[in-house]
């Protein structure tokens, strides 16, 4: 039959509120004068303990044998705890009132500031962590009147919801349904974002008398439901079951949507960066800040140019699973389930079902594509390049992140031969790219880098090399290489735009019978932050043009 499992006294504690879950049972009130004091339990360090007239917060073992972790957190007046919530995590977070001007803060919203009115009373919130023997935030809440708060509650991404009383008039307010206060006593409601330093959402609730908030629940798509009683008129009713105020103290209950901002998704990475062959498996990263879940359509292009007709060209459809081969003309599409035993092809690529799978956990969206090349039609250098979309039409763009070579270094002279090192993150590199003529290096003319995110020599890290006079110049940002600067290879200079600098110490050139290998030492600008391809030509003294090369991929940090 029904029995008791346990009972127990907390002889030191008048305890207002509690929560629970599956590693014990959290409570939080305040130790009165003439009570005992219980000894710290893994308290945080730097709290005063053992005083009467302190907010305590602890934590009892699921049998009710034995404390977990006790604290008091006060300061040298009056506080008292009266409302605590749990995360998933076991953080537990506790709210309440204080009339102390030296709280022990944490990262907090709100410093003290002397109130101007009433009894000198303000809120405070509080966050330890899930041992109890941190406190993750502190901060009062409130303004120059009088505040409380009465309930607290937690969702699953950590935000603290309170609603409380106030006397203040000029609380900080954010994407406030109601801006100000119309009577002496309102209610309000606030959200904190997880870190607990700063607000998500801030209103006043109330008419021109009396008002006061007791309870709040969480809901489902942003939803908070407030419940409380009001005395005075003009109480703001929407859509409401009884619209009629019959005077005197009557009930109210509220709900509010807030609806978080959607955010753009972003690509991430790509795996491998930079490589060559005729068939590869990718790994594909997109991420999502409202979840992976979010994402609809995720695409990989891979072409000479950011162009979708004679490319591989993938869209992925995140909620069917379902990816589809872009058509040579970049006007059609064949479906492939992925991990299964199909294809599916164009003159570029072919798509392989069996290997290619995608993935979510958290945020983002992992996808791996078998892709076999055509060597004979899509020879050559290409850029890798990603963009995303979520369900509401938010865009990331197109990101170049990576090149790859189908087949061989092309046969034909002038040509770009190697970049090394083809791939990197920093704001600095030292590249060495070698170049080719077909009988010797004497040959060749003029030499080309090309650092940006498109084949643009406007804005860019642009480094034409003059083979004959050992002349390493820097096109400016409007683009035009007739106005670039120069400098002696070895002449202990540098160079510089808005976009990198050249320095002439680090770099060099070698020959090698029908090869050059010119170093450059860069370093890039902040404004050119961001997902770069950098590019080779080279041409001769008699006219002969390699054309432009994908040759590596960089991320300018």
């Amino acid at each position: 039959g029904n029995a008791f499992e346990w009972v127990t006294y907390l002889g030191d504690v008048v305890v207002a509120d509690i929560a629970s879950d599956a590693t014990g049972i959290y409570f939080g009130g305040d130790n009165r004068t003439g009570r005992p004091s219980y000894p710290a339990i893994s308290a945080p360090p730097g709290l005063v303990q053992n005083r009467t007239d302190d907010a305590v917060i602890g934590k009892l073992n699921p049998t009710g044998s034995a404390l977990l972790y006790y604290t008091h957190i006060g300061g040298s007046q009056y506080d008292q705890i009266d409302t605590v919530a749990v995360d998933s995590t076991g953080a537990l977070y506790a709210g309440g009132t204080t009339k102390s001007p030296d709280l022990p803060l944490q990262n907090p919203l709100r410093s003290y500031v002397a109130p101007t009115s009433g009894n000198f009373q303000d809120g405070f919130v509080v966050k330890l962590s899930p041992a109890g023997n941190s406190v993750v935030y502190a901060s009062y809440i409130g303004g120059s009147g009088d505040d409380f708060i009465f309930d607290v509650k937690v969702d699953s991404a950590g935000a603290l919801y309170l609603l409380g009383n106030t006397y203040s008039t000029d609380l900080p307010q954010l994407d406030s349904l109601q801006t100000t206060s119309r009577g002496q006593q309102e209610v309000f409601i606030m959200k904190l974002k997880p870190a607990g330093n700063a607000l998500d959402f801030s209103t006043y609730l109330g008419g021109t008398g009396s008002d006061l908030g007791y309870s709040l629940a969480l809901g489902a798509g942003g939803a908070i439901y407030v419940t409380g009683v009001t005395q005075g008129p003009a109480f703001p009713t929407v859509n409401a079951f009884q619209s009629a105020q019959p005077g005197g103290l009557i009930t109210f209950l509220t709900k509010y949507t807030l609806t978080a901002p959607s955010q753009t998704p972003t690509v991430t990475a790509l795996s491998p960066i930079a490589t060559s062959g005729t068939q590869q498996t990718f790994t594909f990263s997109f991420s999502d800040p409202d979840g992976a879940a979010d994402l609809g359509v995720v695409n990989v292009l891979i072409n000479n140019f950011l162009n979708g007709a004679g490319a591989c060209y993938i869209a992925y459809d995140r909620p069917s699973n379902i990816a589809f081969l872009v058509n040579d003309a970049g006007d059609n599409l064949t479906a492939l389930t992925l991990n299964g035993s199909g294809t599916t092809a164009n003159s570029q690529c072919t798509l392989v079902g069996a290997g290619s799978s995608a993935t979510t956990s958290g945020n983002t969206l992992t996808l791996t594509l078998v892709i076999q090349f055509n060597a004979t039609t899509f020879s050559g250098r290409k850029v890798v390049y990603m963009a995303a979309r979520d369900a509401v039409q938010n865009n990331s763009g197109w990101q170049p992140m990576g090149t790859y070579s189908v087949g061989a270094t092309p046969a034909a002279n002038p040509m770009v031969v190697s970049l090394t090192p083809n791939s990197g993150s920093a704001n600095s590199a030292t590249l060495s790219i070698t170049y080719r003529d077909a009988t010797s290096a004497g040959n060749l003319q003029a030499t080309q880098i090309l650092i940006n995110n498109a084949l643009d020599g406007a804005n860019a890290c642009y480094v034409p090399y003059f083979v004959p006079g050992n002349l390493l110049l820097l096109v400016p940002n409007n683009g035009d290489g007739n106005q670039a600067t120069a400098m002696d290879l070895a002449g202990g200079g540098t160079l510089e735009n808005s976009q990198c600098r050249v320095e002439s110490v680090g770099s060099s050139r070698s020959v090698s019978g029908n090869t050059l290998t010119l170093t450059v030492k860069l370093t890039f600008k902040t404004p050119f932050n961001g997902r770069k391809i950098i590019y080779g030509g080279v041409q001769t003294a008699t006219g002969g043009n390699s054309g432009w090369h994908a040759m590596g991929a960089w991320v300018v940090q």
